[in-house]
């Protein structure tokens, strides 16, 4: 039985159950990567909780979906991915930090996902090396812990559609709605959608680069208060 780079749940993604991951009737089914189209997984309605997986980078951690190559997720119906507590890490999704695996949000729907509580390290939404969104709603939320993130995109965010909302959670040592570690090729893309971030610390971990921005095409909420409600959009200036 074919075993693929991916666990939802806890589960393995293999052949005999890529069409029903879950058992449920086929709320989360599995398409394999071709020559020339992505792997896709795809939500339609599905409620799950994170499991622990064995991530290499991070030991055994917490994780709705682990996935350890490019993956293509589409959004059908309203999904959510509930996180759980954890001594150390936990997220909604994570993809392996030994190389590049990116994450692509298609769909016309909605993914609800939260990262548990942590005693120690990090408790985040979303953590992959791009996040590149082109239709759908996207929510993650940190949970409680010495950090927490919305998203942790390692070399940064493509937004050219649909709907991001990242929200980090109450954190001892850094709460951040987007943030990134790359330095080198620090790019924040939003060409179109929405992108809504908000941290305890702050919404971006620093100031982003952000290009291609056009008020009329995307909208990007900000506001140096604790709380949205009455975030404006960004004029594409620093200072508003």
């Amino acid at each position: 039985d074919t075993g693929y780079d991916l666990w939802v749940q806890g589960i393995r993604v293999t052949d005999d159950n890529k069409n029903d991951v879950l058992d449920d009737g086929g709320s989360v089914k599995y398409t394999p990567a071709t020559a020339t189209a992505l792997a896709k997984l795809t939500l339609t309605n599905a409620n799950f909780e994170a499991q622990y997986v064995p991530v290499a980078s991070h030991g055994v951690v917490a994780a709705g979906v682990y996935h350890m190559e490019d993956l293509m997720l589409e959004l059908v119906g309203e999904s959510t991915i509930t996180g759980t507590n954890a001594s150390h890490d936990s997220f909604g999704i994570i993809g392996s930090e030994n190389g590049r695996f990116d994450l692509t949000v298609t769909g016309e729907g909605r993914l609800t996902m939260t990262a548990g509580e942590v005693g120690r390290h990090r408790s985040c939404g979303l953590e992959v090396d791009v996040l590149t969104m082109e239709s759908g709603t996207l929510i993650a939320s940190g949970g409680k812990g010495p950090t927490s993130y919305g998203v942790f995109a390692k070399s940064g965010i493509k937004v050219t559609g649909g709907t991001l909302q990242a929200y980090g959670g109450q954190a001892t040592d850094g709460s951040y709605g987007i943030a990134h570690s790359n330095h080198d090729d620090d790019v924040h893309t939003i060409s179109g959608g929405t992108v809504v971030a908000q941290g305890y610390t702050l919404a971006f971990d620093f100031e982003p680069d952000i290009y291609n921005y056009s008020p009329g095409k995307a909208k990007v909420m900000v506001n140096t208060a604790a709380t949205h409600e009455n975030a404006q959009q960004w004029s594409g200036l620093f200072e508003i």
